[in-house]
């Protein structure tokens, strides 16, 4: 009897790798979430600075080709004329500097001497202050003695008294009051040591007097000088600005010209 057929379908090989698609794709990794919107707005903001960037380099290209047009074109004999006027002009602003340095010196001399000046005349007013209140002393010790007494009579020492209030008063000078005690008879040696003191100081005095009157027109000199150095300095300063300024501007159009020769020595070599 023969067996009956076994209609079942055997499994399939590949049945196992299909069974085992889940867990494979469990396994991959996470797919990341990106945000498109901020990628783009960066990619926006460079190509904004990008574009801000290439627009000054053609605005001072611009300005740059501008100018150069702007410039004459000059001859040969022209640009060689240009030249020699850039070195005079150079010169002349290495000699105004050099004459600015030489009056900023002397300004700064000057204002020294000024301030020695005013040094040596407050010097001098103490030492004629001192004087003063020194010769203010001997003659309230000159006034302060007793009148002479005198012996030839009343009227002798009416007379010395009366010389006397007037010597206090200014009246009379100290070889005036000494004469009329010495006629009066009444010349001591005290009066004569006070006296001499008086007029020592009286003499110191008007010595310190004229040393501080020559002090003070010193410093009044001593100013004027200082003023009129300073006011050279500055003058000399801005024309030494100006010399160099303009120097700066003529060899500036010099290296465009010689720029621009080169320019066009290259283009003609190229054609």
């Amino acid at each position: 009897m023969t067996a009956p057929l076994n209609l079942a379908a055997p499994p399939h090989p590949a049945a196992p790798a299909v069974l085992a698609a889940p867990a494979v794709l469990a396994a991959r990794p996470p797919r990341l979430d990106l945000d498109y919107g901020a990628l783009l707005a960066g990619w926006a903001t460079l190509l904004g600075c990008a574009v801000v960037v290439l627009a000054m380099v053609g605005l001072v290209a611009w300005a740059v080709n501008r100018r150069a047009a702007a410039i004459p074109r000059l001859a040969p004999g022209e640009y060689a004329r240009l030249l020699a006027h850039v070195q005079e002009l150079s010169w002349q602003a290495a000699a105004a500097v050099t004459k600015s340095a030489q009056a900023q010196a002397a300004a700064e001399a000057a204002r020294a001497s000024y301030a020695q000046a005013q040094q040596a005349r407050e010097a001098a007013w103490q030492v004629h202050d001192s004087a003063q209140q020194a010769h203010a002393a001997a003659r309230r010790e000159v006034a302060d003695l007793p009148p002479p007494e005198a012996t030839a009579s009343p009227l002798t020492q009416d007379v010395s008294r009366a010389a006397l209030a007037a010597f206090r008063r200014g009246d009379l000078s100290v070889e005036e009051l000494r004469e009329v005690w010495r006629r009066a008879g009444g010349w001591d040696a005290a009066r004569e040591r006070a006296d001499h003191e008086l007029m020592q100081a009286r003499a110191e005095e008007h010595r310190t007097q004229r040393a501080y009157r020559l002090a003070a027109a010193a410093e009044r000199t001593a100013r004027r000088e200082a003023d009129v150095a300073e006011v050279a300095a500055r003058a000399l300063a801005e024309e030494a600005a100006t010399a160099v300024e303009e120097a700066q501007t003529a060899r500036a159009l010099a290296a465009v010209h010689r720029r621009t020769v080169r320019r066009s020595a290259r283009r003609r070599r190229v054609a």
